[in-house]
């Protein structure tokens, strides 16, 4: 019988410089988002400030046919730390994630999304801290997530899902930008 704590090697031709992406399942699967999810867990557990608080990160993202999928292989992951996962559901766009991350006071996202990419991509942005992953940060995920330990299928994590992001999302950009001058106001399409 195989021993359920080993996994084969994993693909890590999807991670980039600053995310990973890749061709559906090929490059990108539902095993390689829940070993990502749990060192994402882990280390939003070994940064977070002292205190009370579990660290949390918000998880969405776009309309992909494999997103449902791939945010739950991802929180299965995350859900093997002591993390708060608010799941936000989906699909909602990027901008509308790092507004709730923010607005949740979260440490970390997770997005699952390809962007621009053709349709039979998926990938994965995440955050954890203020500022956009490094190159670094995303090898240091990819060699961890190679290791051969298995996500377990229950753990430390705590999920609560939020409803109507989006509506608060757009009512928060109706707020800021309702009393603007349209002659000062700057649009970038």
């Amino acid at each position: 019988m195989a021993d359920p704590t080993t996994q084969t090697p994993m693909n890590t031709d999807a991670f980039k410089d600053c995310d990973i992406r890749g061709t559906y399942p090929e490059q990108v699967n539902e095993d390689i988002f829940a070993r990502v999810g749990r060192e994402l867990g882990r280390l939003l557990v070994a940064e977070a400030p002292d205190g009370p608080d579990r660290p949390a990160i918000v998880v969405s993202g776009d309309g992909r046919r494999s997103t449902h999928t791939l945010m739950e292989a991802t929180i299965r992951g995350l859900s093997a730390s002591a993390v708060e996962i608010i799941d936000l559901g989906y699909p909602l766009p990027t901008p509308a994630v790092y507004w709730a991350k923010d607005h949740l006071g979260a440490q970390g996202s997770a997005i699952v999304t390809a962007s621009h990419n053709p349709a039979n991509w998926d990938g994965l942005k995440v955050m954890n801290g203020e500022m956009p992953p490094r190159p670094d940060d995303i090898q240091l995920l990819a060699d961890r997530a190679s290791g051969n330990a298995a996500v377990p299928a229950t753990g430390l994590g705590r999920l609560r899902k939020l409803d109507h992001v989006a509506d608060d999302y757009m009512a928060a950009m109706v707020a800021r930008f309702e009393d603007q001058p349209l002659d000062k106001l700057k649009v970038v399409v």
